[in-house]
Order: C-alpha cells, then sequence, then structure tokens
C-alpha cells in the first residue's frame, strides 16, 4: 500500500522539490530565499523540481526548475540554449520576447548564461531575466519576472537567491571550465 501511495503522490506532483532547514531552501539544488518572500509552488515529478517564491506585495516572482535534458540538447553550448529557450517560451499562449542583454555569468562556480527580455501579451508587458546552468542531474533554469517600474528591492532579492544558489550533492569543478567573455577580462596595464 505504501508503494502505491508513493507512486500516486510522485503522480500528482504532491513531492517537494525542497525542504526548508535553517532559513534554507534545500533539495537538488539550494537557496536562502529573501526575506518575507513566500513560497507557492514547491514540487517535483518526473525528474521536474520547481520552486516558486512570491514578492511580499505579490508583484514579482522567482523561479526555480531543474529540467531533464536530453543527449542532443546537452551538446548545445549553454549560451544558446539560453538564447533560444527565453524567446521559445510562452510562444504557445501567444506572448512575444524582445531580447536586451545576453551575458555570461559565474553561478556558484558553474558556467551560467543569463537572459533578460521585455514579454509582451497584449497591451501587458513585463521584464524576464532567466539564468541557465548545467549540473549532473540536468538544466537549472532561475528566472526573475517583475513589472517595469518595480521596486529596487527586487534586485536585491534576486541577487540573493543567485549568490546562494548551489548544487549541494555535485561540488562545482576546481577550475572553471569555460572562458570568460573578453569584457570581463581585466584591463590590460598602460
Amino acid at each position: 500500500m505504501t508503494s502505491l501511495w508513493l507512486l500516486s503522490g510522485a503522480l500528482s506532483g504532491c513531492l517537494a522539490a525542497v525542504h526548508q532547514s535553517q532559513g534554507t531552501l534545500t533539495g537538488d539544488f539550494a537557496i536562502v530565499p529573501p526575506a518575507s518572500w513566500d513560497v507557492t509552488r514547491n514540487r517535483r515529478l518526473l525528474g521536474h523540481h520547481l520552486v516558486m517564491l512570491q514578492a511580499p506585495d505579490r508583484c514579482c516572482t522567482i523561479t526555480i526548475e531543474r529540467r531533464r535534458e536530453g543527449a542532443e540538447a546537452r551538446d548545445l553550448p549553454l549560451s544558446l540554449v539560453a538564447d533560444v529557450l527565453p524567446l521559445e517560451s510562452g510562444r504557445v499562449h501567444g506572448m512575444v520576447g524582445e531580447p536586451i542583454g545576453h551575458h555570461q555569468l559565474d553561478l556558484g562556480g558553474r558556467e551560467a548564461w543569463a537572459t533578460t527580455l521585455i514579454r509582451h501579451n497584449g497591451p501587458m508587458s513585463w521584464v524576464v531575466t532567466v539564468v541557465y546552468t548545467r549540473g549532473p542531474e540536468g538544466l537549472y533554469v532561475l528566472t526573475l519576472d517583475y513589472p517595469k517600474g518595480a521596486d529596487p528591492s527586487i534586485v536585491r532579492a534576486w541577487e540573493r537567491v543567485l549568490s546562494s544558489f548551489e548544487l549541494p550533492g555535485s561540488p562545482p569543478p576546481d577550475v572553471a571550465p569555460w572562458d570568460p567573455e573578453p569584457f570581463l577580462d581585466p584591463p590590460e596595464p598602460a
């Protein structure tokens, strides 16, 4: 009977992706959530893990996901994945993405790419920043959705999530596995 209960829980999405322990949300990935932000979704289903945080004034959300990634997708450069996926998501629902930035990051010692775009759906527009990184278990996607002109505290909340992100079961490589973008190199002495 226990096996049937666990199977039905897994298929219905009732299993939690993370658990809170000493102010940290920990599971396959770990983050320190911003103060006063609510966890509105916390589930895992068939290899997909999803945690959604919502700002106290309900204006903005931060989503952290682990997505399964096939061998063909895994062979693609992370920069390409980060360039294409944000633009494609939402098209089926009539949303159009207008890219405004694409940057390489170091996310907890791992290569990451951030794409910022303005998403339009009819008369409504909002800003979306999506950060992609890879771990042994799949593709990790961190997303910030906020309206234009949102309170600056949103940036501090986003910084808290990005700076605390880690994969507890998979330490980052000792040496960065990527070459930094030229604009990240220190200036040459004159």
